[in-house]
């Protein structure tokens, strides 16, 4: 059996991963197992030795999970595989970080006839993240407030293992996780400064407080490519991300400089 892991969210695939393996080691005692990450130029000759082993395992259930081995191998790695993959006797997980949800010629047609399931692990939205970082942190006997989990999952470049690592550490300053203290800390205060700037722009119709907000950031000296980055990353609205692009094409292009293009998009909205 084949089961074809991908998309851009990690934590999800992995757990997913998890969850098959410990199915299969409940099931079957007897069953032998192999992790090969796609990290060392022998990791196609490992899959291959593992599947054609035969003596050891005395037809015992064989689990192979294979992370990012198609991103550097495809079509060549899964026309190897597939014949074993169809045994019984085998489970082959692939774990794959490709961002769209359609999967490309080559690897169709390498699955065409193949027995194989597969599934697509969207992005977090931000409610999702919150929630996540949230249950962490009760876990740990704190209080997360909605704006600071959503502004750590930022933090951590919508990295989940990342921003759990944070709300773990954040737990054992205190039992009250809320912006206030992310603003008291060194290594969130600049940061925390564009982020409530960015949810200030992508969310608020008055341009007063917009342009007050703005000033703030010039007052600060806050990068502002970094503040041009979180904007990005936290627009919504279509004629926000617009204006984005739009921007963006004009600052590389050398046609606009980016304190400019900030400014026309603060007053825009």
């Amino acid at each position: 059996m084949m089961i074809l892991l991908y998309g851009p969210n990690t934590y999800e695939r992995d757990r997913k991963a998890q969850e098959l393996i410990s199915a299969a080691r409940s099931k079957y005692s007897d069953a032998s197992y192999e992790v090969i990450s796609g990290d060392d130029e022998n990791d196609i000759e490992r899959t291959r030795d593992f599947l054609s082993e035969t003596g050891l395992f005395s037809g015992g259930k064989k689990v192979l999970y294979l992370r990012g081995l198609l991103a550097i191998s495809g079509a060549t790695l899964l026309r190897q595989v597939r014949v074993s993959a169809a045994r019984d006797d085998v489970l082959c997980i692939f774990s794959e970080d490709w961002q769209k949800q359609t999967l490309n010629d080559d690897i169709k047609e390498e699955l065409r006839g193949v027995d194989y399931k597969a599934q697509y692990f969207a992005p977090y939205t931000a409610s999702q993240a919150t929630r996540i970082l949230i249950t962490e942190a009760e876990k740990r006997g704190a209080v997360l407030d909605s704006t600071a989990a959503q502004y750590i999952y930022e933090y951590a470049h919508t990295n989940m293992y990342e921003a759990l690592e944070e709300v773990a550490r954040l737990s054992l300053l205190s039992t009250s996780i809320t912006t206030p203290l992310l603003r008291s800390l060194p290594e969130y205060a600049d940061s925390m400064s564009v982020f409530e700037f960015a949810r200030t722009i992508t969310s608020s119709t008055s341009l007063r407080q917009r342009l007050i907000v703005w000033e703030h950031m010039q007052l600060q000296r806050i990068d502002p490519y970094m503040i041009f980055g979180y904007l990005a990353k936290m627009a919504k609205k279509k004629n926000l991300i617009d204006a984005l692009a739009r921007a963006d094409i004009l600052v590389k292009s050398g046609r606009l400089e980016i304190t400019q293009a900030l400014e026309e998009i603060v007053i825009s909205g």
